[in-house]
């Protein structure tokens, strides 16, 4: 990897860490390190949106044949107004927080570092996987260049770029949003070269920061061990899912996580709520931007708010502020991608051909539900392609170590398990009233959605199990359900 593959690609990183250290304090109960490392994982996602969205509005404007200089300028900027700003802040803000001299460092213990260990190899051998079968297959499966790197490869050809969304390739989805190719292009424009390990090198950062993600997130609140756990785990998903195929899935996966975990530290923080709650529309936005199924996304927490209110008995206005804040993130890059849709992007092909007759012959046919049925049974049964699925792995663990979590956190999990719940439900429906072929649809494309789920899963299922080495970092006030003991008591 040259010096300008590695400043293109660090660019917008340095922009998503800039934006997050000026918006997010560092937590002053001591766990400084890991704020600064949750940044860095959350970063990569920020930085790719807002650089995405910046180059598609210059192509409209102008043309991305004329985008290198446009670009560099812009980027450049935005680096240097977010630097000095947050020096300024850095040096007025500078030896006045009383907790800055109280910075603890992570409990280590036997287990930690036992954990800790195994998380390294099973990186390492990830790290050599990723290089092996990327460099086999240097263009991925057929969505990454048949979709994702096409439009990308229209996008840098300059004044040909809207040809990549003419109907006479149909086929390849020209209506998928552009968050991906934009990047792909930005970097191939810059480079001035169409390198294969450009979205090889995007995708990897990606699946790290994924896992980065999950394992910091999980680490705030139920420690460090459990946050290693839940690393190694989402790493194993990561590794034997989709793998290295250069799918979007992965980063849709990403910003799905991202999303939920910033909504749930804004519900349970007591202070920079609204903060939290603007990058969590940002992030959803980015999904939106990344796949078609980020729309479902967004309906997923429409609902389940309203289902939360609802069974709390708030009033919409006793709300307002939380839908305030969310849409002032979501706003910008829902209007970016509202406008592609209407503007660029020709009808999808999913729900198009559909009519009020096929709606309900489809809706009342029980064969449709139990096919669906089954195939995502079988799914998560055998998801992950290990000797033993991840699924019962996860059911045997849990049974082992019982279910414990801090009373506060109730709230947050109903409303993070809502959300993922909402999701699934919706893609059940979009099973049942595809045009397309049942069975091909959904043996083609239900691992994929499985896995743009799955790290929140995780997230969401390590926040509520019991941590390995008991009880002791874990508030007084604690809802516990441990099943090995319910079961002597019951003998």
């Amino acid at each position: 990897m040259d010096l300008v593959n590695l400043l293109a690609l660090s660019v917008p990183i340095l922009i998503g860490y800039l934006i997050l250290l000026l918006l997010l304090p560092n937590y002053s109960d001591g766990r400084v390190r890991i704020g600064y490392l949750w940044k860095l994982f959350l970063a990569p996602g920020i930085g790719f949106a807002l650089v995405s969205c910046i180059y598609f509005l210059w192509s409209v404007i102008f043309t991305p044949d004329r985008a290198i200089i446009g670009l560099l300028f812009i980027e450049s900027i935005i680096v240097v107004i977010l630097t000095l700003t947050y020096y300024f802040s850095w040096k007025r803000m500078k030896g006045n927080d009383p907790n800055s001299k109280q910075k603890k460092l992570p409990t280590i213990n036997l287990l930690t570092i036992i954990a800790t260990l195994v998380f390294i190899i099973v990186i390492l051998n990830f790290l050599e996987a990723w290089q092996r079968e990327s460099f086999q297959t240097p263009f991925g499966d057929w969505d990454a260049w048949a979709i994702w790197n096409l439009r990308a490869g229209f996008i840098a050809s300059g004044g040909e770029w809207l040809k990549g969304f003419s109907q006479a390739i149909a086929w390849s989805h020209p209506d998928y949003p552009l968050l991906l190719p934009l990047n792909v292009a930005r970097m191939w424009v810059i480079l001035g070269d169409r390198s294969v390990l450009v979205p090889i090198l995007l995708g990897l950062v990606f699946q790290l920061s994924l896992v980065g993600l999950l394992a910091t997130s999980v680490r705030i609140f139920r420690g460090n061990l459990q946050g290693i756990i839940a690393g190694i785990v989402g790493l194993v998903v990561v590794f034997m899912s989709l793998s290295f195929k250069l799918y979007a899935d992965i980063p849709i996966a990403y910003y799905f996580l991202a999303a939920n975990a910033l909504i749930f530290f804004g519900d349970m923080r007591s202070t920079n709520k609204q903060k939290y709650l603007i990058l969590a529309g940002f992030l959803t936005g980015a999904s939106l931007w990344t796949k078609n199924e980020g729309w479902a996304f967004l309906i997923s927490i429409t609902l389940s708010k309203l289902l939360l209110d609802l069974v709390s008995r708030n009033k919409l206005s006793q709300s307002a502020k939380w839908w305030g804040y969310l849409l002032i993130g979501l706003l910008p890059v829902l209007l970016v991608t509202v406008y592609f849709k209407i503007a660029y992007a020709p009808p999808g092909d999913i729900l198009t051909s559909l009519d009020l007759t096929t709606i309900k012959a489809k809706v009342l046919s029980v064969s449709r539900y139990l096919t669906i049925l089954r195939f995502a049974r079988n799914q998560f049964m055998n998801y992950g392609n290990l000797i033993v699925p991840v699924l019962p792995l996860l059911i045997i663990y849990g049974i082992i170590v019982g279910i414990s979590f801090p009373t506060m956190l109730t709230r947050g999990i109903l409303f993070l398990t809502l959300r993922i719940m909402f999701l699934g439900i919706i893609y059940f429906f979009i099973y049942l009233l595809t045009p397309k072929d049942l069975n091909w649809h959904l043996s083609t494309s239900i691992e994929r959605l499985v896995t743009q789920i799955m790290p929140s899963f995780l997230f969401l299922y390590f926040l509520v199990i019991s941590t390995v080495n008991g009880k002791k970092g874990e508030s007084k006030s604690t809802f516990s359900l441990d099943w090995y003991r319910l079961g002597s008591k019951s003998g």
